[in-house]
């Protein structure tokens, strides 16, 4: 395979640790999750852009542990048959301009990117929270095709099922187990 081990599973790790840290929806502050499928000539190449709580923060640098990542496959500039995953870090969240964000690439080359979000009832193409009553994704699974070494080869890197642990708070409420002590 064309793609070492160690680099797929620290993509892998990447996007897990984000998706399970992802914050709750929050129109308030313009906290959003939005998965859109993008399918050309039958290969997906998704998005997915959401507010985690990942992000380390550098010594001696202003920041937050809080981002808005994005990830998206995006064309390499030597082959227009090749893609690369894309993670997106925009750290200033209240910035009143939109900064451009650092961008990382996680996986090359990549044929596609297949984003399905779990609502507790069925697995979805695509995730607005702005439409899903303001909520996550109780999980979302991800599914990425290496590029092969020949045309028409494709190599499955592992299928990754993340849960999600945000959960959005009712009538402005963070939600309590029921029965507590008063």
């Amino acid at each position: 395979a064309l793609t070492d081990d160690a680099v797929i599973q620290h993509c892998l790790n990447q996007l897990s640790n984000d998706l399970r840290h992802m914050a709750p929806p929050d129109q308030e502050l313009g906290i959003e999750v939005r998965g859109e499928m993008d399918e050309s000539a039958g290969v997906r190449r998704d998005t997915l852009t959401f507010v985690t709580t990942t992000n380390p923060p550098r010594a001696k640098t202003f920041g937050s542990d809080v981002v808005k990542v994005a990830y998206e496959l995006t064309q390499t500039v030597d082959d227009d048959e090749s893609w690369a995953l894309v993670r997106s870090v925009s750290a200033n969240l209240l910035a009143l301009e939109e900064e451009d964000p650092e961008e990382t690439v996680l996986l090359s080359p990549i044929s596609s990117f297949v984003l399905s979000y779990y609502d507790g009832e069925d697995w979805l193409d695509t995730w607005d929270s702005t439409l899903q009553d303001g909520s996550s994704p109780t999980a979302v699974k991800v599914r990425i095709e290496l590029a092969g070494e020949t045309e028409g080869e494709a190599v499955l890197a592992p299928e990754l099922l993340v849960a999600i642990l945000a959960r959005p708070r009712v009538g402005g409420e963070p939600t309590q187990p029921e029965g507590g002590a008063r």
